[in-house]
């Protein structure tokens, strides 16, 4: 290195970077798809979800029973659950689930894409499977959760080797590593049946669309969130969005909101009538 007065370092050699310094970066170094791995997550409450009351309640009930009562199951001979699979068409709720249990605060949070994954080469997704399992266990207490698992976990022969490498990783998932996996899919019809096996995931938890009285109670929290005066009914507007999935729902507001903002008067039920997706 050179001195701001354009001189050398005396002791030169111990200025130089040498092949040890290399092979000690490259020991840090992990696989560029592991960038993806999202250690932050933007947590939500669990009353910040309508509807979902048993999907809430088995993953409260799991992730309670792997962290903070694992102890007391180990004495008596059980082994903490493991994992649990989020099935359900889009927009029903199961990123927001995963962001509810971030939100617990029980354990650290780290979230990876199955389609970021799968987009790299089989050799460097492989590799990469496995730093981000060894990432969730350096974290312990860690929740890892796997968006898109339809991705990941394909039919082993038409998977690239990821599927058996992700069973691999974890099946070797002991107690003591204190990791949780919950994986989320929209098209459960896609994965491996060794998914389903049971000896894996402890819990498959199904979501649906909402009914009407889940409709009515994502549409009121939705309108909770929005800072305008709103002069409508939300059981009205439950029965007039037979099929719309939560997403759609907080969309369906938010349209009406904008619709009422450039008008410059209260939301009220003809804006909804007025955006209600044909």
């Amino acid at each position: 290195r050179i001195a701001p007065d354009g001189t050398f370092p005396k002791n030169l050699e111990a200025e130089a970077v040498t092949m040890d310094d290399f092979k000690k970066a490259l020991a840090q170094l992990s696989p560029s798809v592991t960038r993806q791995l999202r250690t932050e997550i933007a947590p939500v409450s669990w009353d910040d979800i309508g509807g979902l009351a048993d999907a809430k309640a088995q993953l409260k009930d799991l992730t309670k029973q792997a962290f903070v009562l694992a102890p007391r199951l180990l004495d008596a001979g059980i082994r903490p659950p493991r994992g649990a699979l989020v099935s359900g068409p889009s927009g029903t709720g199961k990123t927001m689930l995963a962001q509810a249990v971030a939100g617990q605060r029980t354990a650290n949070f780290l979230s990876a894409s199955g389609p970021a994954l799968c987009a790299a080469g089989p050799a460097e997704a492989a590799r990469a499977l496995r730093e981000i399992f060894a990432s969730a266990r350096r974290a312990a207490p860690a929740v890892l959760f796997f968006d898109e698992a339809e991705a990941l976990l394909r039919p082993r022969g038409r998977d690239n080797g990821l599927t058996s490498v992700f069973y691999f990783e974890m099946d070797w998932l002991t107690p003591d590593d204190a990791v949780f996996i919950l994986a989320a899919t929209s098209r459960p019809d896609l994965l491996d049946s060794g998914v389903f096996s049971g000896c894996r995931f402890d819990r498959q938890i199904e979501l649906k669309l909402p009914d009407e009285t889940e409709r009515a109670q994502i549409l009121s929290l939705a309108l909770k969130g929005l800072r305008l005066p709103a002069l409508c009914d939300v059981g009205e507007l439950a029965k007039e969005s037979d099929s719309m999935s939560g997403a759609a729902l907080r969309r369906w507001t938010e349209s009406a909101a904008a619709l009422c903002l450039g008008e410059g008067c209260p939301l009220e039920a003809r804006h909804f009538t007025a955006t209600l997706p044909r």
